[in-house]
Formats: C-alpha cells, structure tokens, sequence
C-alpha cells in the first residue's frame, strides 16, 4: 500500500489579532455602519471563533485553522474580501489591521 497519499500536513491553529473599523461614506449612510459590522460579525467573523465579549467593538482576537502560511494568508484575504464587500453594498468602508502581522510572518 502506498503511503503517500496520507502524507497531509498538520492543521495549525493560529490567533489573528484584527482591528475592524466601519464607516460610512457620508452621513446619510451612517446609519447602515452598525448594521454592516453586525452582518460581518454574524456571518463571517463567527467562523473563525469571535468571542462574545469582541461583538460591537473594533478589536477581534480570531482562531484560524491553516496547514501553511500561505493557506492562513489566502484564508484572511477571502475575510476580508467578504468584509469589504459587505460594507460596500451599504455605501460603507472599513479600515482593517491585523495587529500581529509581523509576529506571524505576514508581511513578506
């Protein structure tokens, strides 16, 4: 029997410390920030073990399960894709930091 079809990596757990700012363009679209953070929170934030003490805040401690460095980066793009997109169909940005970047070898 050939082994090298188990020959998988191990998945890593690794806490991504995100900083996530709402806004909208102008003030008559305001209103909608609240609603877009509670969308990206529900729906995608949620996936990654938010924890009920970060709901409503800016700063998110997240759990991602990767094999590799660049799955964890392909895998925080494809969140932050979904977060801005969101945020764009309410007229609204959002400005995002990871704050551990460098420690976890993002910044290559």
């Amino acid at each position: 029997m050939d082994d090298t079809a188990n020959d998988t990596q191990p998945l890593i757990v690794t806490e991504v410390a995100l900083y996530l700012h709402v806004q909208g363009h102008s003030k008559f679209v305001a209103r909608y920030a609240k609603q877009v953070r509670q969308t990206i929170e529900q729906y995608c934030l949620q996936n990654y073990g938010l924890r009920e003490q970060d709901l409503g805040g800016n700063d998110y401690l997240l759990r991602f399960t990767h094999s590799d460095l660049d799955d964890l980066r392909r895998q925080i793009d494809l969140l932050l894709s979904y977060a801005d997109s969101e945020a764009d169909m309410y007229y609204c940005f959002i400005e995002v930091d990871i704050e551990n970047a460098e420690e976890l070898g993002l910044l290559e």
